[in-house]
């Protein structure tokens, strides 16, 4: 009798063994599915965003080529854009191809046009939206809607660019300009290449007017727009590379803005970037010392 009560313990504690160990791999299993799960989101979220930039630049690179030509040694545009797609990684079949149907006869007709959008937030500062639309009527619209969901307003021509400079901004990798390892070590000061390729001004990534986040990875050489590609082509003359030259809009002057109203104002940034048709958004707000 007593070694069948043994027996009988011995296999209800054997049983509750399994079912602990079932569970716990169960347990573990959901875990590593959830983990899974996240991951993926992260890499969706990631690759649609991805595409997203990915569209817009061909969108881009369709319309330059439309209002400028196909050859990027007259075309300041196409030739930043070009840049920027081989930074991002673009295929150059993909770029040729955006190329050949911004060439062909039904290009005009299919093709969106740039439009620049002023508008106000609601603290005061000052957004410009640039946007490639196929139909104008379309975009305002939301575009505005966008602004005063959000407590700004959408502004006339003239009313907020005022407060803005054109120009053109070639970057080139800080590491470049630090080591004296680099093809050309003779610029101990960036400002020095700056002068040499006919630049206006240098400062480091994040420094310039609006910018709240100092990028150690590069320096900004501006200049007048219709000289980006001579800036651009002088710095790799000199044995630098060129991480991106762009045509932008900067602040002569920004409002600070304390911690909420910052947060605000750059969730309306995200929404307006989040819009299809909008390419690139400029604001001259920054967060105020605390």
């Amino acid at each position: 009798m007593a070694t069948t009560n043994l027996y009988r313990t011995a296999a209800a504690v054997c049983h509750q063994l399994r079912f602990a160990r079932k569970v716990h791999c169960t347990e573990l299993s959901l875990a590593g599915h959830n983990k899974w799960s996240k991951i993926k989101r992260k890499k969706a979220v990631a690759d649609m965003e991805r595409n997203k930039h990915t569209t817009k630049l061909i969108s881009q690179l369709i319309t330059a080529v439309r209002l400028g030509g196909a050859d990027p040694e007259v075309n300041i545009a196409l030739s930043g854009l070009l840049s920027q797609a081989k930074s991002a990684g673009i295929p150059k079949t993909t770029v040729e191809s955006a190329i050949h149907t911004a060439t062909s006869k039904q290009a005009a007709a299919e093709t969106a046009a740039p439009v620049l959008y002023e508008g106000r937030g609601p603290s005061g500062y000052l957004l410009l939206v640039e946007a490639l639309t196929e139909n104008r009527n379309r975009t305002r619209p939301e575009i505005r809607r966008i602004l005063e969901k959000n407590g700004g307003v959408l502004g006339e021509p003239g009313s907020s660019s005022y407060m803005f400079e054109h120009k053109g901004m070639v970057r080139v990798p800080r590491e470049e300009l630090s080591s004296s390892t680099t093809a050309n070590s003779q610029y101990s000061d960036p400002l020095e290449l700056a002068i040499d390729v006919g630049a206006e001004d240098v400062v480091s990534c994040g420094e310039e007017e609006g910018s709240d986040i100092v990028d150690e990875e590069c320096y900004q050489l501006k200049c007048e727009p219709n000289c980006l590609k001579a800036v651009s082509d002088a710095v790799k003359e000199k044995g630098f590379s060129v991480s991106s030259a762009t045509l932008e809009y900067i602040p002569k002057s920004c409002i600070p803005l304390d911690r909420g109203a910052y947060d605000k104002a750059t969730k309306l940034v995200d929404l307006l970037c989040s819009h299809a048709d909008v390419i690139e958004v400029y604001d001259n707000f920054s967060l105020q010392n605390e």
